[in-house]
């Protein structure tokens, strides 16, 4: 049977006596009692729907302190405690606050600070639930300035992320910087001064290690493979400068190696007057020193020799065409010779009479390719006293040689005469160019000279004839035929 020792029956509510009941509530006030709970209840369930709903999504389970959404309710309060009210609206600002730092990730780089944050909002949670208005108030408002002051603190915290991470380059000290590039990616994974130096960060062990074995290298003058380490180191990081000053000396040492090689063949090749392996040598030392007085001095020397070995080639050539009578030849030489040098002894002093015997020469062949000039005296005149020029040569060579016997012949038969007999028809006019004109004839002897000889007859009614005759200075009495015989 039911316990029924500590139930209290309701009291029979009567009327007094002599007091009759009041007539029923009109439907109008019931239907507006109705509406009006409805509505109340209705506000509880929006309220309870968007904070309570609201709050873990906001936090998305990553804060390190969880903040647990707070109603009046909850709290045991009416909706109608002005206190309760103000701390429901800052507790739903300092919602809207969290959720917009978390869209800034505000959870991966907010540190101890956004952890405090949290904390402070949970005992503000506690004052709410407890009832206690006024603290949740103090805190939520406290919790939202301080999250406002974080987020507006995150360009210097990336500054100074990105600093510790360049200080920490520049100390070689690699884990330091990964973690300070690191966090300023958290704060902004897009910054270029944070991927550079990450990236940086990443190989600097790497880079540190080429860079130190090739300095080591270096101490043991094994510069090639230092240099091919420190130009690895510098390709890997550009911005890494001791490894560029490295490899910067480690050049100039090679290059300095190089040019006193280059230089110190040059010089030997020069003394025993190689020009060929000089120049080659001097040209890849200027290509490492083009401005080093070394350079200059090795250059004039080499330019003296070489034109010492241009006049001496010269010479050699002019020699040569000496020997060939070749007296044309021997004055261009030795014009090329006094342009090097206008002071050259073999072209200054040979130059003169190498003129002479080229005007020799030239007019020796001039008479000898045109022997029918002698036939006029003043020709022939000029040509013997070539020939007592051409024969008054010191130790003339076999061409001059020839020239003056040839000469000689010719000058000779020139003062000759040859009977000659010219037959015609005694109706023909003829003509011996450089000689005369003739009346018809039938025959009619004419000295002449060794030579060729250009013979015309005319007649009228008839065509010319034209007859070209040779004499010799040993024909005996020859006879040539002339005359018109074809009419017109």
């Amino acid at each position: 049977m039911p316990d029924t020792r500590n139930r209290k029956e309701k009291p029979v509510l009567a009327p007094p006596e002599g007091v009759l009941p009041q007539k029923s509530t009109s439907p109008l006030v019931i239907i507006l009692i109705v509406v009006s709970l409805l509505f109340l209840l209705g506000l509880s369930a929006i309220v309870i729907w968007l904070l309570p709903s609201k709050a873990p999504s906001l936090l998305n389970q990553k804060s390190p302190v969880q903040t647990t959404a707070i109603t009046k309710k909850d709290a045991g309060h009416t909706l109608t405690d002005p206190a309760a009210d103000k701390a429901e609206r800052l507790l739903e600002a300092w919602l809207k606050s969290l959720a917009a730092a978390e869209a800034e990730n505000i959870q991966a780089w907010g540190g101890e600070e956004y952890t405090d944050i949290l904390n402070s909002a949970a005992k503000g949670d506690k004052f709410f639930r407890s009832g206690e208005f006024g603290s949740a108030q103090t805190i939520y408002k406290g919790a939202i300035d301080d999250l406002e002051f974080l987020l507006a603190s995150k360009e210097d915290k990336l500054k100074k992320a990105i600093i510790q991470g360049q200080e920490a380059l520049e100390q070689e000290d690699a884990e330091k910087a990964i973690s300070a590039f690191q966090q300023a990616l958290l704060i902004d994974q897009e910054n270029e001064e944070a991927l550079h130096g990450a990236h940086r960060a990443n190989n600097l062990d790497h880079v540190l290690a080429l860079y130190n074995e090739g300095l080591r290298l270096e101490a043991e003058n094994n510069l090639e493979q230092a240099q091919q380490l420190l130009r690895e180191a510098s390709r890997i990081d550009s911005d890494f400068t001791s490894a560029g000053e490295a490899l910067e000396r480690v050049d100039k040492k090679r290059q300095d190696l190089s040019f006193q090689d280059a230089m110190s063949r040059a010089l030997a090749a020069l003394d025993n007057g190689q020009l060929v392996a000089a120049d080659k040598a001097l040209e890849e030392a200027a290509r490492l020193r083009p401005q080093d007085p070394a350079m200059a001095a090795a250059r004039q020397r080499s330019a003296e020799m070489h034109k010492i070995q241009q006049l001496k080639n010269l010479q050699i050539k002019a020699d040569q065409l000496i020997s060939a009578e070749d007296w044309e030849g021997v004055v261009e030489t030795y014009r090329k010779a006094i342009q090097i040098d206008d002071k050259v002894g073999f072209a200054s002093i040979g130059m003169p009479g190498a003129k002479k015997r080229f005007q020799l020469d030239k007019s020796l062949k001039s008479i000898i390719a045109r022997p029918d000039r002698l036939q006029d005296e003043g020709p022939l005149r000029e040509a013997r006293q070539i020939l007592k020029s051409a024969e008054r040569v010191d130790n003339p060579g076999k061409v001059l040689q020839s020239q003056i016997l040839t000469l000689s012949k010719l000058v000779r038969n020139a003062s000759i005469t040859v009977d000659v007999v010219l037959r015609s028809d005694n109706a023909t006019e003829v003509e011996i160019y450089h000689i005369g004109r003739f009346h018809p004839f039938l025959e009619k002897p004419i000295p002449l000279k060794p030579g060729t000889y250009t013979v015309v007859g005319r007649r009228p009614g008839f065509k010319d004839v034209r007859l070209s005759i040779k004499i010799e200075a040993e024909m005996k009495i020859p006879v040539f035929f002339i005359r018109c015989e074809e009419p017109i």
